[in-house]
């Protein structure tokens, strides 16, 4: 979907290939396999795409059933399977640097192979994989971790993770499940046997065990980072949390992401409003809080019982009401129809959310934010000008916002004349591959000095 991280990495890859440069693509795959974990696919252009088979489990897999995509028996490949194949793969292509663009699930043990070829390393830090078990940030409770590096409580949220066995052992269960009609006397029998399982190795976990594996993590992560030529963030909001737990990091540099979908900043003239406030939301998807959407919609809900005269066209799944559409996903080709359909688009993240995408692709349409102070984004944002900060600590201050907005039209067409007016100087997609060209360069260079 535009505005996913997804969709940034798959456009880098490309970007860089059209760029001239010979790119090698590796991405995880859960439902191809091979006996060796990879799986070598046509050369597209200059791009070759390798896809391994992620076991899925890293330290810190989030709470939760498993979705029974992964059979341990066909798809986890041992980590040393995919060592050899991945020394194989560097050994074959010699790549002048390695970039990995998403920490979330990497095998880590493959960095000790790029480090073997001495090839440089770039790091780009999607989320808070490094110093965070869930990797958002966000406990399994539904608030943001107060992080401190002296006191640092990660551990509460490892004991509530799923270790290896856990994890193999449910997956193997969901996907004899999957195959089963629900609610059937088989399915009931091996749901249940799957749940003693769990139950039983989820209360073998000891804590201090977890405190112990937890920091065995945080200091190879750390030594991890501070090994890389490069440690790519996307907002200074993302570096500062790095620094405040980890220190300093050697060669850390912040270059905020334009998406693919900012090729030509164009303002979209908005259509006639009809005497209400209309905002979207994008890409805040059902069950996901830790990017605000229960705190989103009861906000709204709150609003609705005071007033109708608003509307709210939401790019995800949930149950409509008068003043709330829900209309699922969204493609790229819409933005613009979106755009001139809305006089907000409403960023209400809980999580020190690295940047959110989907804010830039508005800025360029046009369309001010309502932003949340935890979002990367909000700091491409003029408080009052193109659109307007929040804390979402306090939902009722939130909810006093929307009203207020509500009541002023006047302020309305200001900040939407004046975010129009500024959206042709909003970074495109292509600057911002230009920055990492630039860095790749960089980085080469030192490594042959």
């Amino acid at each position: 979907a535009p505005g996913s991280s997804n969709a940034y990495i798959g456009s880098v890859v490309h970007g860089m290939s059209e760029r001239g440069y010979d790119v090698v693509e590796l991405h995880t795959a859960i439902r191809e396999n091979s006996l060796r974990g990879f799986h070598q696919k046509e050369e597209v252009k200059k791009t070759s795409v390798i896809q391994w088979i992620n076991s899925g489990v890293y330290a810190g897999h989030p709470p939760g059933r498993g979705a029974g995509t992964a059979d341990p028996l066909s798809n986890v490949v041992p980590e040393y399977k995919m060592r050899i194949a991945f020394r194989e793969l560097l050994s074959r292509h010699r790549p002048d640097l390695v970039h990995i663009q998403n920490l979330f699930g990497f095998p880590i043990g493959l960095v000790d192979e790029i480090k073997a070829f001495k090839i440089p390393l770039v790091l780009t830090l999607q989320d808070y994989t490094p110093i965070c078990p869930t990797s958002h940030l966000f406990i399994p409770e539904g608030s943001m971790c107060s992080l401190s590096r002296d006191n640092l409580q990660c551990h509460q949220c490892c004991v509530r993770t799923k270790t290896y066995s856990q994890f193999v052992a449910e997956e193997f269960f969901n996907s004899l499940i999957s195959r089963l009609t629900v609610g059937g006397g088989m399915w009931k029998l091996i749901a249940g046997i799957r749940n003693k399982m769990s139950s039983f190795l989820a209360q073998t976990r000891l804590t201090g065990k977890n405190v112990n594996g937890y920091q065995f993590r945080f200091d190879a992560m750390l030594q991890l980072l501070q090994s890389a030529s490069a440690v790519h963030c996307l907002s200074n909001l993302q570096a500062a949390r790095f620094r405040e737990a980890t220190g300093p990091i050697n060669n850390l540099k912040v270059i905020p992401v334009s998406p693919p979908a900012v090729v030509h900043p164009a303002p979209v003239s908005p259509s006639d409003r009809r005497n209400l406030l209309r905002f979207c939301v994008l890409n805040v998807q059902q069950g996901r809080n830790d990017k605000g959407y229960a705190y989103l919609l009861s906000a709204l809900l709150s609003l609705e019982l005071r007033r109708k005269d608003f509307h709210v066209d939401w790019y995800a799944d949930g149950v409509s009401t008068e003043c709330i559409r829900f209309r699922g996903g969204y493609k790229l080709e819409q933005l613009d129809a979106i755009a001139a359909t809305t006089d907000f688009s409403i960023t209400p993240s809980l999580w020190l959310e690295t940047q959110a995408y989907t804010g830039v692709e508005m800025l360029a349409c046009g369309v001010p934010l309502i932003c949340s102070t935890r979002a990367g984004v909000s700091e491409w944002v003029v408080n009052g000008t193109t659109g307007i900060l929040f804390d979402p600590s306090n939902p009722v201050e939130f909810v006093n916002l929307l009203e207020s907005l509500i009541q002023d039209s006047g302020k309305v067409t200001a900040m939407r004349d004046e975010t129009m007016r500024r959206a042709a100087g909003i970074k495109t997609h292509t600057q911002h591959l230009q920055e990492i060209g630039e860095l790749y360069d960089e980085v080469v260079q030192v490594a042959k000095s």
